[in-house]
């Protein structure tokens, strides 16, 4: 009987994850055919290196992909960066250099002080070897997820009517 628990419990996890990853489409499946002829001529070093940077690309994929509902903790254009970062073991501030920007100016796009663009999501794409719209995707992911989260506020926003402009 527990045994056939376990499988039950097994081909719902299953289930459950084929409604949230995508299907294959062509374009992925050549990047992943692509990507392991590539790794085949690699030395082993280089091999893995470029499986944990692919690892934390397809962790932000799957992050796209989680219903706004389901997620429990939002995670920051800052965590996949450091994830990058520390896989490569480069340090915050050599990689702000690397991008034409100071460590203290990249920060404050990070936490959100200021508008992550456009610009900065086609650096942090080319020097990842990444879609740059991975970046800018999660940015509004999170932006949409806090909105939904502060559902409360909106009474507060009400006064902002046009409604109430042409009453006069």
């Amino acid at each position: 009987m527990a045994k056939s628990n376990k499988s039950t419990k097994k081909k719902e996890r299953r289930l459950k994850l084929k409604k949230v990853v995508a299907p294959w489409t062509e374009e992925k499946l050549s990047r992943v055919k692509a990507f392991l002829e590539k790794e085949n001529k690699m030395p082993i070093h280089a091999k893995d290196r470029m499986s944990a940077l692919m690892s934390i690309q397809y962790r932000m994929e799957y992050y796209l992909l989680t219903p706004n509902s389901e997620i429990s903790k939002i995670r920051t254009l800052e965590e996949f960066l450091a994830a990058f970062l520390k896989t490569l073991n480069i340090p915050f501030k050599l990689f702000a250099l690397s991008i034409d920007t100071t460590d203290a100016n990249l920060k404050k796009y990070l936490t959100g002080t200021r508008k992550f663009n456009t610009d900065l999501a086609m650096k942090f794409g080319a020097f990842f070897h990444i879609p740059p719209e991975l970046w800018l995707n999660i940015q509004v992911k999170n932006d949409i997820v806090r909105l939904q989260e502060e559902k409360k506020l909106r009474k507060s926003y009400e006064q902002y009517n046009y409604e109430n402009l042409l009453r006069v």
